[in-house]
């Protein structure tokens, strides 16, 4: 089937699976329409439709300004949508926006695989999700891959760019597009994070993931329950944490959603309030607001005009109390403390540069005199 016009469009019905290889895409049972609008320069949208000899749908191609399918389920557009009936492949390219309840993503290029449900964004891909009053966007990386496993629980990987960015935040930052398609669910309190299990970390929560020390790709692993609850945050590269009151950098960082227990590995730097410190290893315990510093941690504890030094150590425990304050314990064989005076920030250079004068009149002259 060929069409060919302004607004070509083609509608699915509630036919047999192969009768629309977009079926689960668009959800199993729903009704689905792909149109194609006119070029910008008039050129009309088609769409070219190869049916098999056993009525299933081989290849399909969709070409507009843009390419709309739309379900009650999700919302896609594209310049261009093919579909590859061997591979059971669809391939959506060109200023790729795709909404459902909840999620809003854009890319250059998405890949759907109708077999095994797998997405990937390529091409600088952005995700952004609003849950249980909680704003989630994902950005800055070259890939992103989303796997939904038979158990209703979901895999996503971002690979490679610049800069990943992880960004927890509030849900009343949330645009006006993600308000939008998350409907009936409850976006949570205005101003809030309570929805996520990272949410102790601050209500604003940005972790950033560079390439690593040997130039290996930065990646970022996320695993959530059939329920949408974190199970796992996996970061590698260098990586930096940055919460209300807590910055953090190394090498590894993890979060294991079960435990609510964060971890960081390997070239490991952390500051809270008045105390920083180098480890080869951190653990922070959330609900008992617990950090453990052990591999080798040196810690500086800030005294206005001095630091104290605390070095020989085995284990630095921090533990921020109910009351809102702060117990340390240091323990080693012979734990050694130093006051290191601050180095004071030099002078500011005296200003030489010319100052302009505007001489209006012989009285100026008079008064520069």
């Amino acid at each position: 089937m060929l069409a060919a016009a302004a607004g070509a469009s083609l509608a699915f019905g509630h036919g047999p699976a192969q009768a629309s290889p977009f079926g689960e895409l668009a959800g199993p049972g729903e009704k689905l329409t792909i149109s194609a609008a006119k070029h910008e320069d008039g050129t009309p949208g088609h769409i070219r439709n190869l049916i098999g000899p056993d009525g299933g749908v081989g290849a399909f191609t969709a070409e507009g300004f843009p390419v709309h399918l739309h379900s009650p389920r999700i919302d896609l557009k594209a310049l261009k949508l093919d579909y590859d009936g061997e591979t059971g492949i669809i391939d959506a390219a060109g200023d790729v926006e795709l909404a459902r309840e909840g999620v809003y993503a854009r890319s250059g290029e998405m890949l759907y695989n109708a077999e095994t449900g797998e997405i990937t964004f390529l091409d600088s891909p952005e995700v952004e999700q609003l849950e249980e009053g909680q704003y989630t966007r994902f950005w800055g990386m070259d890939r992103l891959y989303l796997t939904q496993n038979e158990d209703g629980s979901t895999e996503i990987r971002l690979v490679g760019g610049e800069e990943i960015h992880c960004d927890f935040l509030p849900a009343s930052q949330a645009p006006e597009r993600l308000l939008a398609s998350a409907g009936s669910r409850n976006p949570g309190e205005e101003g809030g994070n309570g929805g996520g299990q990272l949410g102790a970390l601050g209500d604003e929560l940005r972790i950033t993931t560079r390439a690593g020390s040997g130039g290996e790709e930065p990646t970022v692993l996320i695993n959530t329950t059939a329920e949408g609850e974190l199970k796992l945050f996996r970061a590698e590269g260098a990586v930096s944490l940055d919460g209300d009151d807590l910055r953090l950098r190394s090498d590894v960082l993890e979060f294991d959603g079960q435990r609510e227990r964060l971890e960081a590995l390997h070239d490991v730097y952390v500051m809270r309030d008045n105390i920083e410190a180098d480890c080869g290893r951190l653990q922070y315990d959330l609900p008992t607001e617990t950090i453990t510093l052990t591999i080798n941690p040196i810690v500086r504890l800030d005294q206005d005009t001095q630091y104290l030094v605390i070095s020989n150590l085995d284990m630095y425990r921090i533990i921020r109390n109910p009351d809102g304050t702060t117990t340390t314990d240091a323990v080693g064989d012979q734990p050694t403390y130093e006051i290191e005076e601050k180095t004071p920030p030099p002078d500011e250079p005296e200003d030489t540069s010319p100052v302009e004068i505007q001489i209006d009149s012989e009285e100026d002259i008079e008064r520069i005199r």
